[in-house]
């Protein structure tokens, strides 16, 4: 990252488990394509990692099928 991008590390973000996206720069740049494609590998030059993304909001439908529990049946329900 660079200081253009708008991120810090002293801003205290990561602690706190929430990283705001700046509009401009390279981290918006990898933000958009991970939300294009679903998921990133990303090698660090130390391991590879899977980066993927979910919305925050779980729709009615995937609420009701979670907190059902146990397997989807054959005729789906």
């Amino acid at each position: 990252m660079t200081v253009n991008d708008g991120f810090s590390r002293s801003e205290g973000s990561i602690a706190e488990g929430e990283i705001t996206i700046p509009a401009d720069g390279e981290l918006r740049d990898f933000f958009d394509l991970l939300r294009n494609k679903g998921d990133v590998t990303v090698n660090d030059g130390a391991g590879r990692f899977l980066i993927q993304i979910s919305l925050v909001h779980i729709s009615d439908e995937a609420r009701a099928l979670l907190t059902r529990g146990g397997p989807i049946s054959g005729d789906g329900s």
